[in-house]
């Protein structure tokens, strides 16, 4: 192989390889909780399970619909109830990341126009290897969970 095609080659399999990490995650479940359209923040969840043989990381959340969009973990400390920003989301092989109520989620800060039920949002995940994966979220009302319910 001439020395000048060796960069050209490594870069398609760069490329290659930086794409294939976005496609080995697999999103369930992306809803984002419905509000009253005078809501600046709206709560989203999802679950994210990465079928890859790296660890992924995703470092950046952003919704054309909206200002930015923020991971949260709510953590109870001496009965105190605080929401703490975090900057990364980290998926080891085989792992499934569950964002959900009480726990981690996405926060949707400032919405450009209304946001209501039965409506879509786009949200793009920023990969630390480059590679983005892009999904839909559903705006759906919130679920109410209590002991006699049983949801599938």
């Amino acid at each position: 192989m001439k020395p000048l095609l060796r960069p050209a080659c490594l870069a398609v399999l760069l490329i290659h390889t930086l794409a294939a990490q976005a496609a080995e995650l697999l999103v369930q479940e992306a809803r984002i909780n419905a509000a009253p359209p005078t809501v600046q923040v709206l709560a989203g969840y999802l679950s994210i399970t990465n079928h890859g043989q790296e660890t992924a990381v995703i470092n950046t959340f952003e919704s054309p619909g909206f200002e930015r969009v923020e991971l949260h973990e709510t953590r109870i400390e001496q009965d105190v109830a605080s929401m703490q920003r975090l900057d990364q989301l980290i998926i080891g092989p085989g792992e499934t990341a569950t964002l959900q109520p009480g726990a981690m989620h996405l926060m949707f800060i400032k919405p450009a126009s209304a946001v209501r039920v039965g409506d879509s949002v786009k949200l793009f995940l920023g990969l630390a290897d480059g590679s983005e994966l892009r999904i839909t979220m559903d705006v759906s009302r919130p679920v109410v969970r209590d002991d006699h319910s049983h949801h599938h």
